[in-house]
């Protein structure tokens, strides 16, 4: 009879033991904190570090919170089969403040720390019973848990770790996709072709030896260095013997050609050390015969020859030296011809030519 009672007692005792062990768990939403026995107030913040500073103020609602209440951090996992939880290492970083009905919890984690899905806040509700006149706790408690994930700040920037291949990679994609941008748009538009001509129609009178600007002073014809004139007697020659001795130029022939100059303009450059020597002949008719002599480093020669009653000799605004003459036939015929000076010589681009009157 007694053995009957004993193995009685002991079930009931174990019967009583589990239901007191119950442990009750409710996850805290966003969308279901005004339906919980409790009150929930989270805040979250982003700190300038990085790191995500959350105030969770937990209020007595519906249910008046006993004697000893508990919040922290946690690593909750629930399957259906089974529920865990395990303590976050660091217990002191969550700060603690009750007053009246109400406990604050402080804490901050970092982005590292947020970026796992189980991590908790937890309140726990311990069961306490009086017994003999103590207040003593219960195995049993009811446990509140919000994922802090779920409690982010509407404006959290999560950071990017960059490590050295990572961030090298990274580069290199930029500069290739903004190459390859950039080449297709010029491709596209046909600018790069245009760029081309335009530096090359630019760059190449400054190749050609073309100035920044042009000083033009009158020249007495005493004072024209032999190497002028003989370079036109040479010209002369060549082309009244088509191609005979130029050498066969002498002292008696540069003397009559001398003579026969009227005047003589020098266009320098500060710039270049470069000048151009145009000789004007004595004119016997309406039309006057000029030489233009270029002179640079220690080669002088003949770059063009013409027929007319005047000329300009001008830069253009892309850096083109461009010489324009006009001539009277007589009869009313005028005709105006335009050079460039390309190639280390004035070629003819343009004529126009008029006939006035009858």
């Amino acid at each position: 009879m007694k053995a009957a009672f004993l193995i009685f007692a002991v079930g009931l005792f174990s019967l009583i033991s589990t239901v007191h062990a119950t442990i009750l768990s409710r996850e805290v939403k966003p969308d279901n904190v005004n339906a919980l026995a409790v009150g929930f107030d989270v805040q979250s913040t982003q700190l300038p570090d990085g790191d995500i500073q959350f105030i969770i103020k937990v209020s007595e609602k519906g249910l008046k919170f006993p004697s000893h209440v508990a919040g922290g951090l946690c690593i909750m996992k629930i399957t259906p089969n089974e529920e865990s939880s395990t303590s976050f290492p660091d217990k002191n970083r969550v700060k603690e403040e009750r007053r009246g009905v109400s406990v604050t919890f402080t804490f901050a984690v970092t982005q590292t720390e947020i970026k796992n899905p189980n991590l908790c806040f937890s309140f726990d509700l311990q069961a306490e019973e009086m017994l003999d006149g103590k207040l003593v706790l219960m195995p049993s408690a009811d446990v509140y848990y919000a994922r802090l994930k779920n409690f982010l700040p509407s404006k959290y920037v999560e950071a990017t770790v960059w490590n050295g291949p990572i961030l090298y990679l990274s580069i290199c994609m930029v500069v290739v996709l903004l190459a390859l941008r950039i080449g297709y748009s010029l491709l596209r538009k046909r600018c790069f072709l245009r760029m081309v001509l335009v530096g090359i129609f630019v760059l190449s009178p400054i190749r050609d030896g073309c100035w920044a600007s042009l000083n033009r002073s009158e020249v007495p014809v005493a004072d024209v260095p032999d190497v002028v004139i003989h370079s036109v007697l040479i010209s002369r020659e060549y082309r009244e013997s088509a191609g005979g001795a130029a050498e066969s130029a002498t002292a008696k022939g540069m003397t009559s050609l001398r003579d026969g100059i009227s005047a003589v303009q020098r266009f320098t450059s500060p710039t270049r050390e470069f000048s151009l020597w145009v000789l004007q002949a004595v004119p016997r008719a309406r039309n006057v015969e000029y030489f233009i002599v270029s002179r640079q480093a220690n080669r002088t020669r003949v770059v063009c020859e013409f027929w007319g009653e005047s000329y300009s000799l001008n830069e253009s605004s892309n850096g083109m030296l461009v010489l324009k003459t006009w001539a009277n036939y007589g009869g009313g015929h005028l005709a105006d011809t335009t050079y460039h000076y390309q190639n280390k010589n004035f070629v003819k681009v343009a004529v126009r030519e008029e006939r006035v009157g009858n």
